[in-house]
């Protein structure tokens, strides 16, 4: 009787070894696919999720062929981790289903082109022009992120 009790304890030892080991393996499976989806994921759901950059425009001044706009946001704590590289910022006129190119300078001050760090900054005033017949304007901002250009859709104002 105590012989058949030690084996039913030791049956049920070795099960929980097993299903411990299983587990282990599901564990290093779904981590493994997990890095294969990061891997095969557009770049665009990632910087959706997790912008580099986020940004809200203001209008300063406006004239039929251009307007001023102040430009404040916040980098996120975990743009520290990604490696990320300022290169450049551009102004589009939303037309249709295309992007009109537009010119955009800063005016306060001349625009440096250095990467700030996380947290909540105020990224200047700048002039965009020409918005004629432009109902919105979309500011982007590019990247390079570890060798990957990434391009943000960093803020948008209706005119």
């Amino acid at each position: 009787m105590i012989l058949t009790e030690m084996r039913n304890q030791c049956g049920v030892c070795v099960r929980m070894w097993n299903e411990f080991w299983a587990m282990r393996w599901w564990l290093v499976f779904v981590l493994l696919a997990g890095y294969l989806a990061a891997l095969l994921t557009p770049a665009s759901w990632l910087e959706t999720t997790f912008p580099i950059v986020t940004m809200q425009a203001t209008i300063v001044q406006k004239t039929p062929t251009e307007v001023i706009i102040s430009l404040n946001g916040e980098k996120p704590w975990y743009t520290a981790y990604r490696g990320c590289k300022y290169q450049a910022i551009d102004a589009y006129s939303d037309v249709g289903m295309r992007l009109r190119d537009l010119n955009i300078e800063r005016t306060d001050k001349p625009e440096t082109g250095f990467t700030r760090p996380p947290g909540v900054h105020d990224f200047g005033t700048w002039r965009i022009w020409p918005t004629t017949n432009t109902r919105l304007v979309a500011i982007y901002v590019t990247y390079d992120c570890d060798g990957k250009q990434v391009h943000v859709r960093a803020a948008e104002i209706a005119l």
